[in-house]
């Protein structure tokens, strides 16, 4: 007798609700939790008929269970929306499982054990929004966005732009057998592999680079990386996002050439180049400017000094 109260005791401290039953679906014990949830004490359940106090709702749901475990079967069940908390009125998910209560050899009844999971099934449901709306934006950036493993030669997950990006289906690519390596441009792959050898001790990788699609054409991106880690801190994967640069590149490089071309023509011409920062009334002078003056190349010219 004394075992059965610290049994009790015990089952009274868990978080979920359990009722035993007899045969004929009459209660015999239930915890406090189960208590909790209908707002009554615990001596108002035994002797009464569980179908009699489940409200219709979780009934329709737990009678076909209770046909099943009669027959000696372990069923699971769980609310696929939220049912009424007696007690409150509250809204709630719960997960119920049902095992056969055996005397020796001959099945006496059953006991129920019930979880709620309104919170677990509250937080699934915004990681799935949250998922949702990250996948959208992804869908609709320009950058590539993908996930992999630590080394680069696995691809987890990859949006539309990886696509476009690297000239490739997803599931093209996964099958071909290449990875990021291949698609680096021969000059600059030592640079870029170099760089990124100390990613797990920096906990990122940043670098710009040249990448040959596969139809052999080449562009330019910008390719940043960071460690993803599980909930005990360990790194699982590596989460990227690849720009792509060339518009960028092309016209950096355009306007260095027209710099160029006008640092040629001012010498041929021996034109000096000058402008005034009338917030700071800092100088620019060119090389010929400063020439043509007699200034030293490494000299600071002020407002003051150009109207002396």
């Amino acid at each position: 007798r004394q075992a059965a109260q610290e049994v009790r005791a015990i089952i009274d401290t868990i978080p979920s609700l359990v009722a035993a039953c007899e045969n004929d679906g009459r209660l015999i014990y239930v915890n406090r939790r189960f208590a909790d949830w209908y707002g009554q004490p615990c001596e108002w359940f035994p002797g009464r008929l569980l179908r009699d106090i489940l409200p219709t709702d979780i009934a329709r749901l737990v009678e076909p269970a209770m046909q099943r475990v009669l027959t000696g079967e372990h069923v699971t069940a769980a609310t696929d929306r939220p049912v009424l908390r007696p007690a409150d009125g509250v809204p709630r998910y719960f997960r119920a499982q049902f095992v056969p209560l055996m005397d020796g050899d001959t099945q006496r009844g059953f006991v129920g054990v019930a979880l709620d999971v309104t919170d677990w099934v509250d937080t699934r449901r915004l990681l799935e929004e949250q998922e949702m709306r990250l996948r959208e934006i992804a869908n609709a950036s320009s950058e590539a966005f993908c996930l992999t493993n630590l080394k680069r030669t696995e691809l987890y997950y990859a949006s539309p732009a990886h696509e476009r990006i690297f000239g490739l289906s997803n599931d093209s690519l996964v099958a071909s057998g290449l990875c990021w390596r291949d698609f680096v441009h021969p000059e600059d792959r030592p640079r870029v592999l170099e760089q990124f050898k100390g990613t797990l001790d920096r906990g990122s990788f940043v670098a710009e680079y040249r990448l040959v699609r596969r139809d052999g054409t080449t562009l330019w991106v910008h390719d940043k990386a960071d460690l993803v880690r599980d909930d005990t801190g360990a790194v699982v994967s590596l989460a990227s996002v690849i720009s792509d640069i060339t518009q960028r590149v092309e016209q950096q490089a355009e306007l260095a050439r027209n710099a160029s071309r006008l640092a040629l023509a001012q010498r041929a011409a021996r034109l000096g180049l000058w402008e005034l920062n009338l917030d700071t009334g800092r100088n620019y002078w060119s090389a010929e400017m400063r020439a043509m003056f007699e200034v030293d190349a490494e000299a600071v010219i002020d407002g003051e000094d150009y109207y002396h």
